[in-house]
């Protein structure tokens, strides 16, 4: 693998919008339509708008973990609309999706509960969490702990991994739940 340089895709040539070919820049493709073939091979046009320059200092297995659990943490908090100071519980590890999701949320202005095992618990803090409550073998205790601490549930959760009715338990009426890019409404 070269050692990265020049982390930045530059133009391919002033006035022109494309980007010149660079192994240091991370995209994430859209779905190909059936019948298409996929991205196994040395070089691929990508539209430019889907690019990110990858920072010094990041090496690229770090940046390859990234997509995934990345694009699906964003789309889960874009799909909730955070726009300040709202209440936002995120249920599940917080080493994959759950930390991305706890990261976006909280630079969008939440205040953010992890609801995550005991294990990823210092991470959480680590990451930024306002509040941990440890999932355990009853989820009605954590459900309860986290109706008392937001005063009867939560604005918004991230459902990441667990039983899906504890995510939909610890928010309030009227809140949204979080389930990838799609969110629904609790009753």
């Amino acid at each position: 693998m070269p050692t990265p340089r020049n982390h930045t895709p530059q133009p391919a040539s002033p006035g022109h919008t494309g980007y010149r070919p660079s192994p240091h820049a991370k995209s994430r493709l859209a779905p190909h339509p059936s019948g298409h073939t996929g991205t196994f091979t040395d070089k691929v046009a990508v539209p430019a708008q889907l690019l990110a320059p990858v920072p010094d200092g990041i090496d690229f297995a770090h940046v390859a973990a990234v997509g995934l659990a990345g694009v699906t943490a964003l789309d889960a908090v874009g799909a909730l609309g955070l726009t300040g100071l709202e209440t936002v519980a995120i249920q599940g590890p917080m080493s994959g999706v759950g930390g991305y999701a706890l990261q976006l949320a909280k630079a969008c202005g939440a205040v953010v509960i992890a609801l995550t095992p005991a294990a990823h618990a210092e991470l959480a803090w680590t990451l930024g969490a306002d509040a941990v409550i440890l999932e355990g073998a009853n989820p009605t205790r954590s459900v309860q702990r986290v109706r008392n601490v937001f005063g009867g549930g939560v604005d918004s959760a991230i459902h990441v991994a667990g039983d899906i009715a504890t995510t939909a338990d610890v928010v309030r009426p009227g809140g949204r739940i979080g389930l990838g890019a799609r969110w629904c409404k609790a009753s």
